[in-house]
């Protein structure tokens, strides 16, 4: 809401609106920006996931400024200072290419760390909000957890290393070896895998399965502009009753932000010795 003092959300009875930061309030009003409307959950789901879009693709940019730093250093180890006055006019042009690289690369690297900076403002704003239920609430969980793997998976850098580390991963219903199983979603999110080009709750890459055969819960990511990597999240799991169980539960949570941390948490606790074959998902 719009107040005097500038913009807010009003939660539950307070009199007054918890006050946007000043640098996120003018991100959102801009003529670029998402703007306000009714909704205010929309508003700043929007926001933060323009946000992500620029850390994108000030990542990319930072990596491209990265390669001409390299590029540039090794023209300068080549361009040796010699009597010759065509050798010394190459080494002062390698060295002024070499200058304006590395101002390029603290450009893009300030330009990234500021993308982040904003991110974390609004996240940390919509956290402070202390909600307990609604879409922030939600958002607010999920930008709770860190994205780091989780100690419990063992990772595997593709789903043909995976398969081939035990062959009752595969289907025998097809001729060749294909990760398949009880599919339990495909848009499980986690930050710095999400595709900037979709909807937020639509932007997740990784695909949760269940294997009977081998009595396993797995993560794969897929999507073609991300290297395939697999997280296998549990096993000893042959009861597919008590597999499904849990993965039910959580797949009504599959479009919060780290969504796949949350599940890999989840999974990795049902397999604690004495703990029930179904948790209960808390509501945090």
């Amino acid at each position: 809401m719009h107040s005097e003092n500038g913009l807010g959300v009003r939660v539950g009875h307070r009199r007054d609106p918890d006050l946007l930061p000043q640098a996120i309030a003018e991100h959102l009003i801009a003529p670029s920006g998402p703007g306000t409307s009714a909704d205010p959950a929309h508003d700043l789901i929007a926001l933060e996931a323009r946000f992500r879009a620029d850390i994108a693709e000030a990542a990319t940019g930072l990596a491209v400024a990265e390669k001409l730093v390299q590029q540039r250093r090794t023209d300068l180890a080549a361009a040796r200072s010699r009597l010759s006055p065509v050798v010394r006019r190459r080494r002062k042009q390698a060295e002024q290419d070499f200058a304006a690289a590395t101002a390029q690369h603290a450009t893009a690297a300030t330009a990234l760390e500021r993308c982040r900076r904003l991110q974390r403002m609004l996240r940390d704003y919509v956290i402070g909000l202390n909600l307990r239920s609604g879409r922030l609430a939600e958002a607010a969980r999920g930008w709770s957890r860190s994205p780091e793997t989780p100690g419990s998976a063992i990772v595997f850098d593709s789903e043909e290393l995976f398969l081939a580390a035990d062959p009752r991963r595969a289907d025998p219903a097809f001729g060749i070896p294909l990760l398949t199983g009880d599919d339990f979603g495909r848009q499980w999110r986690r930050d710095g895998d999400e595709d900037p080009a979709v909807a937020p709750e639509r932007s997740g890459t990784w695909t949760v399965l269940y294997l009977p055969r081998a009595g396993e819960i797995c993560a794969t990511r897929r999507h073609p502009h991300l290297e395939n990597q697999v997280w296998l999240l549990g096993s000893g799991l042959f009861d597919p009753a008590a597999a499904h169980t849990v993965l039910t539960d959580l797949e009504t949570r599959m479009r919060e932000p780290n969504s796949l941390i949350l599940v890999a948490e989840r999974v990795h606790a049902a397999r604690i010795p004495g703990s029930p074959p179904h948790l209960p998902v808390p509501a945090e």
